[in-house]
């Protein structure tokens, strides 16, 4: 026995106008350098304010490795928004260790 089938095609669904739409364009940037100011201020607060807070001992540390963290997870976070170029440009001119070579090799150089 053939049971009752319904002759019309299950229907569509399509994605309307109206549909959010990825962030692209300016926006993307904007979130991605947001987040590397804040990634950047996190890792200079651990480690020039931190310090001067009249915290004790074991709160100073708490507080720096969370500040750090904080750091290390917006840093990351930017990458998919800036492209993986711009976020590693940023790391090589912001490496103390680049400059001093830079530094070396001028000095070797006269």
């Amino acid at each position: 026995m053939v049971e009752n089938q319904d002759p019309t095609p299950p229907e569509v669904t399509v994605a309307s106008p109206a549909a959010p739409v990825p962030p692209t364009g300016r926006l993307r940037r904007g979130i991605g350098y947001a987040l590397l100011v804040i990634s950047t201020v996190t890792w200079t607060g651990g480690i020039v304010a931190l310090p001067l807070l009249p915290l004790p001992l074991a709160q100073r540390a708490a507080v720096g490795g969370a500040l750090i963290l904080i750091g290390e997870i917006t840093f990351w976070a930017a990458i998919p928004f800036l492209g993986r170029e711009i976020v590693m440009l940023f790391r090589r001119k912001l490496n103390p260790w680049r400059w001093l070579r830079k530094q070396e090799l001028e000095d070797k150089k006269e």
